[in-house]
């Protein structure tokens, strides 16, 4: 299985609850994880991060919405590699198609999915990028 200890997580929420959970969990599982609570942070600590492997992007925030920073991470040359996963609770086939369609690597409806497999996800989706396997 892949070493989750090297991998730098962005996870992206406008919900304190929310943000401390996944930051809480994934650090439990040997991730380095990072927040933040809108979509302009999340975008200045990427730039400021050359080692992020994946973000975990929540849609609906204030200041710059996920959708925004979705179309600005993928169509940067420098922020295109990054793995995002969308993790929300929107989760109509219109919006799943629409992220996939601005590059979305992964689509998660938070009230839907386990910790676990948000863990899984991400081990799957870094191996994946890394040409490994599980």
């Amino acid at each position: 299985m892949t070493d989750s200890k090297k991998y730098k997580i962005l996870v992206v929420d406008d919900e304190d609850s929310q943000r401390n959970i996944y930051n809480e969990y994934l650090t439990m599982q040997g991730f380095h994880v990072l927040v933040a609570k809108d979509g302009q942070e999340a975008l200045d600590i990427v730039h400021a991060n050359n080692d992020i492997d994946m973000v975990l992007l929540d849609l609906m925030m204030p200041k710059v919405d996920g959708i925004r920073v979705l179309e600005q991470l993928k169509t940067d040359s420098k922020t295109k590699h990054l793995i995002i996963y969308i993790m929300t609770v929107l989760g109509t086939d219109a919006m799943i198609k629409h992220a996939f369609d601005l590059g979305a690597d992964g689509y998660l409806v938070k009230d839907s999915v386990e910790p676990d497999q948000i863990r899984d996800e991400i081990i799957s989706a870094i191996a994946k990028r890394d040409g490994g396997h599980q």
